[in-house]
């Protein structure tokens, strides 16, 4: 009779969770499709839509539909916490205020290329690299070694890569670089010709991190914060980049979250930071390290995601061979509760917006799954080959995990 009921149990919540993939992947669908350019720090040509203006929107929308409550309308309302009030009165509104964070970014507004007179396709056959800065050349390229081609006088690199992957910089360099895949170009020749020309500029954009949270039940000055970064590398001319797994999918899961614990509230006030300019150099977290709402030691717990559109191989927890109680708590966990995820860890990494609460001291986890996507900021990290396998036990452990801190 245990095991039926065992069994009838572990079928209501999978029927419960089922409805919960749907919406993690609609948002992934919305936040990664075309209309959003990639998140960037520029817009599609002939549009003003800057792709993180958007997506700020968007994501503000979705809070104000889930009922949460507006952190800096609390913390300014309740005078750091010394008097009681109306939570009723800090749910979101669509309006955006007046941005906080100017970030510097070096956009790569147009880009063509041919090689011998062969056009190469954006994103396919090459991509201009983040620090490039403008230029129109027209002439030769000699071998250099067996993965480049350069033109001294001009200060011109062609790089050759087995995959090509973007990235975001706040700078631009002297020197041009670009990168080629390998398929698209034999490394042979002593000479090539190209012609290159690419329109690039240092702007300098305005953009906000988004808090909410759900009060505690015992101790809602005191908060468990999940995190993710809601920017991506935007577009270069008509090709965008749409960040399906990074880090749309942890957007999407912070938002699943913020829907349970709307529900089921946590004895401590569980905050949810969206930030921007994670691609451009952790810029919004580092920024709300430096001013944080609260004392950063009201934190007990602070678990960063991304890439988690994954899942059949496990999860990895980064920092949890620094804080190994509580990563031995975790594994605890998978295994009493029969979730039987497998779990790695490994040490301390800036490689996401956990980072610097690392660095001031706070307990700071990054989570992101492994197995099934290959695709990494390219033009192939599309919402189609997000998984979420094991979703359902991934969400329901880092529920149980909150619960022991």
């Amino acid at each position: 009779m245990k095991k039926f009921v065992f069994i009838i149990w572990n079928i209501i919540i999978s029927l419960n969770y089922a409805q919960d993939i749907v919406y993690v992947q609609s948002i992934c669908n919305e936040l990664a499709s075309r209309e959003y350019a990639g998140r960037g720090y520029t817009s599609f040509p002939n549009s003003k839509d800057i792709g993180i203006h958007k997506a700020e929107k968007r994501i503000i929308q979705e809070i104000q539909k889930i009922g949460a409550y507006d952190l800096k309308k609390y913390i300014t309302k309740s005078n750091h916490f010394k008097k009681r009030i109306s939570f009723e009165n800090l749910n979101f509104t669509n309006k955006i205020n007046p941005s906080e964070l100017s970030i510097n970014t070096n956009n790569i507004l147009k880009s063509n290329i041919s090689i011998n007179d062969k056009p190469l396709l954006l994103g396919i056959d090459y991509l201009p690299d983040a620090t490039c800065p403008p230029i129109d050349f027209s002439g030769e390229l000699e071998y250099y070694d067996s993965l480049h081609y350069i033109n001294q006088e001009k200060k011109i690199i062609i790089q050759l890569e087995k995959k090509l992957m973007h990235s975001a910089s706040p700078i631009q360099e002297d020197f041009a670089l670009i990168h080629i895949h390998q398929k698209s170009l034999s490394s042979k020749e002593k000479k090539i010709f190209c012609k290159i020309k690419i329109d690039a500029k240092v702007e300098k954009i305005f953009s906000d991190n988004i808090y909410a949270f759900i009060p505690g039940t015992q101790y809602p000055d005191s908060f468990i914060v999940f995190s993710a970064h809601y920017d991506h590398l935007g577009n270069i001319d008509t090709t965008y980049f749409p960040g399906a797994n990074d880090n749309a999918s942890g957007v999407a899961v912070l938002l699943d979250l913020l829907r349970y614990f709307k529900t089921h509230p946590h004895r401590y006030s569980v905050a949810f930071y969206f930030f921007t300019g994670e691609e451009i150099g952790l810029v919004g977290s580092q920024y709300y390290v430096e001013h944080p709402l609260f004392d950063l030691k009201r934190i007990k717990c602070l678990i960063n995601l991304d890439l988690m559109g994954g899942g059949s191989e496990g999860i990895m927890v980064v920092n949890g061979k620094i804080f190994e109680k509580d990563f031995q708590k975790l594994e605890t966990i998978n295994k009493e509760k029969n979730f039987n995820i497998p779990i790695k860890s490994r040490g301390k990494a800036q490689n996401s917006d956990h980072y610097w609460f690392t660095e001031r001291g706070i307990k700071s986890f990054f989570i992101y799954t492994l197995g099934d996507i290959t695709a990494y900021h390219d033009t192939q990290d599309v919402p189609q080959n997000l998984k979420f396998n094991n979703y359902e036990k991934i969400f329901r452990l880092i529920i149980e995990w909150t619960n022991n801190f």
